[in-house]
């Protein structure tokens, strides 16, 4: 394993240990649940370890631009929602179905890699207007998750839910620094 993806490893486990964290913290949480969630926990440790690792070129525009791609996904995602009264999962995977059609659509290598970012954006989009109604905070949390992707993204490459961690960990991060402020 080289160094990078020894980073990748460990940001990734750090955004679940917060989410697992949570669960174990909160007392309204049930044994049933609490023991589901170990379990899974175990389960996701055996992943790290088994999980396909890449060591793929990456250039220096997806390095500048994606995070701003997701940034920008989770604001058009957030729109739909609160805006346009369409629901969350209509939402993302009305996004992400379109994103999907750019590899078959473009030939520009850079258009046909961003799906995966487009759809990470949409996960952070998704986040409630319970928690914010400002499209600041979905705009930061939209960059801190692309960070968080463009460090990731040589881990768990094939595995399931890791956009989704991406997500809850920029939306965490943000959330953080907003309750600080």
């Amino acid at each position: 394993m080289s160094a990078r993806q020894g980073i990748s490893f460990l940001f990734l486990a750090a955004i679940h240990l917060v989410f697992i964290a949570v669960f174990f913290l909160d007392d309204s949480t049930s044994f049933g649940v609490k023991s589901v969630i170990l379990s899974s926990a175990i389960l996701l440790i055996f992943g790290y370890f088994r999980a396909p690792k890449s060591e793929a070129r990456h250039s220096k525009i997806e390095t500048l631009a994606f995070p701003f791609v997701i940034a920008a996904a989770g604001v058009l995602t957030y729109y739909f929602i609160t805006d346009l009264a369409v629901g969350p999962v209509v939402a993302s995977a009305g996004i992400g179905f379109i994103a999907s059609y750019f590899p078959n659509i473009f030939k520009s290598d850079f258009l046909k890699s961003l799906p995966d970012p487009i759809y990470c954006g949409t996960f952070v989009g998704m986040c409630g207007s319970f928690l914010t109604e400002d499209y600041f905070f979905i705009s930061y949390a939209g960059l801190a998750a692309g960070v968080i992707y463009i460090l990731t993204r040589d881990a768990l490459n094939g595995v399931g839910g890791k956009l989704g961690t991406i997500a809850f960990g920029g939306v965490v991060i943000v959330s953080f620094i907003f309750g600080l402020l």
